[in-house]
């Protein structure tokens, strides 16, 4: 769990291309490790699949989670942004009973084929972004507007989560919230390893990832630097173990 109380005067612009970008403090260039179109493509291909929502139960399940966690925050919020939302894991729970966000929700995902597919929140307005999560600073949303951002599995494909951090935290008021969830460092450790022993066994030449890099202990320490100046309380925990599968983080603005 990653905790920042944070002042209002903290955000500086970040320009966002497909091949390299420079973080806002100091100019420091972020190394592009995933192709973000090559992701939408693979969005929209996997989504078009029979079988996709079958094998969607992982999201779905930490989905849930998500929006329990929402549900212990006891306040209502107005306007909430589901970022890269996939197929609606969080959303489609919110329901107008519950008052837990009352105008509208933004559901926001780079590849339209999902959007289109994705679950709607029964009868909580809720409005189609098509925009990539690392250009938050392109989004129609005015800066300070939204009481609560969420997401759900989507972050690890960020290349600079410290960047898109700083976009959450200009859109969103004084006071407002940000849940989400990302993939930990061992996760598909298994996968990963057993892949590389068989690589080494059959081609005989030193190995090479092939499972995506996943979110460790130093990269959720980095996303932490970005407000520590202004920050007066701040720490990181991983669920289950503190290397293990998944990273819950909470922002308070």
């Amino acid at each position: 769990m990653l905790a920042v109380r944070k002042s209002t005067n903290f955000w500086s612009p970040r320009t966002c291309t497909l091949t390299c970008r420079y973080a806002s403090s100091g100019g420091t260039a972020i190394m592009n490790v995933f192709d973000r179109q090559t992701k939408i493509s693979q969005r929209n291909r996997a989504v078009g699949q029979q079988d996709f929502q079958k094998y969607s139960y992982l999201k779905e399940e930490v989905g849930f989670r998500v929006f329990d966690r929402l549900c212990d925050v006891k306040r209502t919020f107005q306007s909430a942004l589901d970022l890269g939302c996939g197929l609606g894991h969080v959303s489609k729970h919110i329901t107008s009973a519950q008052q837990l966000v009352t105008d509208k929700i933004y559901m926001l995902d780079p590849s339209k084929s999902v959007l289109e597919a994705a679950e709607k929140p029964p009868d909580v307005p809720c409005e189609l972004m098509d925009f990539d999560e690392e250009c938050l600073s392109e989004i129609p949303i005015d800066s300070g507007s939204l009481d609560l951002v969420f997401s759900n599995l989507s972050l690890h494909w960020v290349n600079d989560l410290p960047g898109m951090f700083r976009q959450v935290l200009r859109l969103l008021r004084n006071d407002g919230v940000f849940i989400g969830s990302l993939f930990g460092t061992d996760t598909l450790y298994e996968l990963r390893v057993s892949l590389q022993l068989a690589e080494h066994e059959l081609m005989g030449k030193s190995v090479r990832d092939v499972i995506s890099p996943a979110l460790t202990q130093s990269d959720a320490d980095l996303c932490q630097h970005e407000f520590i100046l202004a920050s007066k309380t701040h720490r990181t925990h991983f669920l289950g173990n503190r290397r293990k599968y998944f990273l819950n983080i909470f922002i308070l603005k």
